[in-house]
């Protein structure tokens, strides 16, 4: 459901729901969203929905409406991220189902990165009694290498014990999300990472979550290459790969790590549904990820993208159901207005039927 997100200076933020077909917005408590804001007019602006669309109209304010910085001298149509202006309150406006992650872009170029390393799942293997074969059939080492570490197995048994234990305490896909990126924190040493998803509306990857492993703030600006997001979203494979090779400042020769990123991205997907990336990265100067990160990445998706699908199912259930609470209520509304019998009209025989619109 779209939401328009209020901030305030001395408390946190407020999220309101737009659930309905027009939303004021201003100083008076007869608004549907009422901001305490001495430079608000009255009733001072209101988002009405029309099909898909949002659309935000200034109502003759005293003071204006700004939308991303631009006074609203007609109305405009929202999109998400979009921040309106109103007196010294600032409202974010989100039409998707993910909450606006902390300052992520994720951009995509058409350069071409080759994998360095890829484990490729088919539809029947993104279930957990299909996994551990799957992984071990992409192991590149030698029998010996692998004797020499015993304990991988106990690690990707315990991870899944952890992955399991971790997610089943969380309520909501929200916080299913920040918990999938806090156990990839623990699971590799990544630098960033971030959860991509698309929503049934449209197929557009979103980032729904990103986080930075000990800083806080904007995680910034994250480019992807296209070809790794095919290979990953079109093909399900899981790539290990450094961004050097999309980068254009090594287009002259001479090779700088200053800057260059080792890059994870796994597919999150239950089936032949692959409807999420898990994506991870780390200066090429401080780690380098191996295979076996890649391993514990794939690992880690498959088992959370169960719970993942589980959460996303459950609140569209809720949201089909509030829908449809709605539009009973709105039939009995319009029952009540349609008359119980027909006229009485001397010399005539009325017969007739009425239907409500919901």
């Amino acid at each position: 459901m779209a939401e328009l997100i209020v901030k305030y200076p001395d408390r946190a933020a407020e999220h309101f729901p737009i659930n309905r077909l027009r939303v004021t917005i201003g100083r008076s408590a007869r608004n549907d969203l009422c901001i305490p804001d001495p430079f608000a007019s009255r009733v001072h602006a209101e988002v009405r929905s029309e099909g898909d669309e949002y659309f935000l109209q200034d109502l003759g304010s005293a003071n204006g409406t700004l939308y991303n910085g631009t006074v609203l001298e007609k109305p405009v149509t929202l999109t998400r991220g979009g921040r309106i202006q109103i007196g010294e309150t600032e409202i974010i406006f989100n039409d998707s189902s993910f909450p606006l992650s902390s300052g992520a872009t994720m951009i995509t170029d058409n350069s071409a990165s080759i994998p360095e390393a890829t484990i490729a799942l088919s539809s029947a293997d993104r279930t957990t009694s299909g996994l551990f074969e799957a992984i071990e059939g992409a192991r590149t080492q030698s029998d010996d290498a692998t004797a020499r570490h015993p304990a991988k197995q106990s690690d990707l048994l315990a991870l899944i014990s952890k992955v399991g234990v971790t997610l089943l305490a969380s309520t909501t896909l929200h916080q299913t999300l920040e918990d999938i990126v806090s156990l990839v924190f623990e699971a590799v040493p990544a630098d960033r990472c971030m959860v991509m998803m698309r929503d049934q509306k449209n197929t557009e990857l979103k980032v729904a979550v990103a986080r930075l492993r000990d800083r806080v703030g904007e995680v910034g600006e994250i480019r992807i290459s296209r070809s790794v997001i095919d290979e990953v979203v079109a093909n399900g494979k899981s790539v290990l790969t450094s961004d050097a090779q999309a980068d254009p400042r090594f287009a002259g020769g001479t090779v700088m790590l200053q800057g260059v990123r080792s890059v994870l991205a796994v597919p999150l997907g239950v089936g032949a549904n692959v409807f999420g990336i898990i994506y991870a990265d780390s200066p090429l100067a401080d780690n380098r990820f191996t295979g076996d990160h890649l391993k514990l990445l794939t690992t880690l998706a498959s088992v959370a993208a169960i719970r993942v699908e589980n959460a996303r199912l459950t609140e569209e259930q809720i949201e089909r159901e509030r829908l449809e609470r709605e539009q009973q209520v709105a039939s009995e509304i319009q029952q009540r207005f349609l008359p119980s019998k027909a006229p009485q009209v001397t010399g005539y025989e009325l017969q007739g039927i009425s239907f409500p619109c919901y």
